[in-house]
């Protein structure tokens, strides 16, 4: 795990990589304890195509999300595969599809922004600063209203 963490006009950044599968559910282990049931989670670029534990994961996360509280909206680039329907069917989980909208996945919950990357070398990259985390929710919002339910 890499870390940076800068202290720029009394404003706090950071920023961690997490590398690997077990990184990334690290970072998820972490979200959930951080989340309140006010805290919605918001994702995009969202696709099935990665390895099916990774999909599995995030199906029995968002679970665990639910029983927090707090709802999910997520915008796939794909539309009626398993892991589409099976984030479907969660309790407080929206799904929408937008195309071929974004090279990898980003997820917004409170005052962190995480880019996954789930390729040869899987990875996120998990910035936390308020400025940064209410630009992707406004970029979010934009693309939610395009997207087919």
């Amino acid at each position: 795990m890499l870390q940076l963490q800068l202290k720029k006009q009394e404003k706090e950044y950071s920023a961690v990589i997490y590398e690997g599968f077990n990184g990334i559910q690290a970072n998820s282990i972490e979200v959930l304890e951080i989340i309140s049931k006010q805290d919605d989670w918001i994702a995009m670029g969202t696709r099935s195509s990665k390895a099916k534990h990774f999909n599995l994961f995030w199906v029995n996360w968002l679970k665990q999300r639910v029983k927090k509280g707090g709802k999910a909206r997520i915008l796939f680039v794909d539309k009626d595969t398993w892991y589409y329907n099976q984030l479907k069917k969660i309790k407080n989980t929206k799904v929408r599809s937008l195309r071929g909208i974004a090279p990898t996945s980003v997820a917004v919950t409170k005052n962190r922004v995480m880019i996954f990357n789930y390729g040869e070398n899987p990875s996120c990259l998990a910035i936390t600063n308020n400025d940064v985390a209410e630009s992707f929710k406004g970029f979010f919002e934009s693309l939610w209203i395009l997207a087919k339910k």
